[in-house]
């Protein structure tokens, strides 16, 4: 039994049970990028082979949370994006899997005999699972990362029976509060994206494409936007028919928290490659491209250039999961 209450909670709590000693904390040592993502890919990939095997879809949600935690990290590679959506990819298959078996065992779909079911119960769980939601209209928001604790408090069933305790004082406790969990991170992908993708000098335009998640599907639109632009627009497009079947035409928008604040149409840009000898980089000669820079609600700027958002690594996952009909 779950129980939350206001009433403050002891800093230590006596363990009124006897099972074990102070909970352990880990000791996070500094590690590279590099290094937390191959953690992060093998704890993801245990995750899958737990869920498969013991028909446990809360481990195939963990994997899947880790693996966007990849994607949306700042120090990924092209490669590791591509193995963090190779994973996502894995998990919903296996999730789906896990409900089928589910479904087939239970009443909806008929018994397919009780050593089936013996074989879906056996296994008891590692540990106990608790949901819990975050889903205050306004509190969550598409591509951010959110860190959570949690702190469960368990109704003591022997309360009021001091017969049954070895101590009998604690049948005067009727909740036993538990330790703090270690932080845990849960990624919300993004919603839309958009890339600058071409350019209109003679009408002093950005061209932008949009991906946008719409009903369960990614769709696309494009549109050429001037300084003083939000990037915001409404788009006749078309999405899957009711139930699937075939296709309609209806209006989506396509928003972002972003408005067009300067194009320069001949920014000089220079790449920078890998020295040789003992020079530690070289920068090659100087071309122009178009680059644009955007303003979201808060102020903070960022600046796009054409031919880095053509080839973004972004833009070619979203585009590979791009429905079509």
């Amino acid at each position: 039994y779950l129980r939350f209450f206001n009433e403050p909670l002891a800093a230590d709590p006596e363990n009124r049970y006897r099972r074990g000693g102070k909970v352990a904390r880990a000791v996070v040592a500094d590690v590279s990028p590099a290094v937390l993502i191959a953690q992060k890919f093998a704890e993801a990939q245990r995750l899958l082979e737990s869920a498969e095997g013991d028909l446990n879809i809360n481990d195939a949600r963990r994997a899947w949370n880790l693996a966007q935690e990849v994607a949306l990290s700042k120090d990924a590679s092209a490669g590791d994006k591509s193995r963090a959506q190779r994973i996502k990819d894995e998990a919903d298959r296996v999730e789906a899997d896990i409900r089928r078996k589910i479904w087939r065992l239970g009443d909806k779909g008929g018994r397919t005999g009780a050593d089936d079911e013996e074989e879906l119960l056996r296994e008891p769980l590692p540990i106990q699972q608790v949901w819990v939601h975050d889903c205050r209209p306004g509190s969550v928001e598409s591509g951010r990362v959110y860190h959570y604790r949690l702190r469960v408090n368990i109704l003591n069933q022997l309360a009021g029976e001091p017969d049954k305790l070895e101590k009998k004082e604690d049948s005067t406790v009727v909740f036993v509060p538990g330790a703090w969990t270690e932080p845990v991170e849960v990624a919300i992908e993004p919603s839309t994206y958009f890339f600058a993708t071409g350019k209109d000098p003679r009408k002093q335009q950005v061209s932008v494409e949009f991906f946008q998640w719409f009903e369960g599907i990614w769709i696309k639109s494009r549109e050429k936007f001037s300084v003083g632009d939000p990037l915001d627009l409404g788009k006749i497009v078309e999405v899957p028919g009711p139930g699937g079947e075939g296709t309609e035409r209806t209006t989506v928008e396509f928003k972002t928290d972003a408005t067009v604040v300067d194009i320069d149409f001949e920014r000089v840009v220079r790449e920078r490659k890998k020295g040789t000898g003992r020079a530690g980089v070289r920068f090659a000669q100087g071309t122009k491209v178009c680059c644009a820079v955007f303003a979201d609600a808060a102020g903070r700027l960022q600046e796009r250039c054409v031919p880095t958002d053509k080839a973004h690594p972004d833009k070619r996952m979203v585009q590979d999961r791009l429905w079509r009909p």
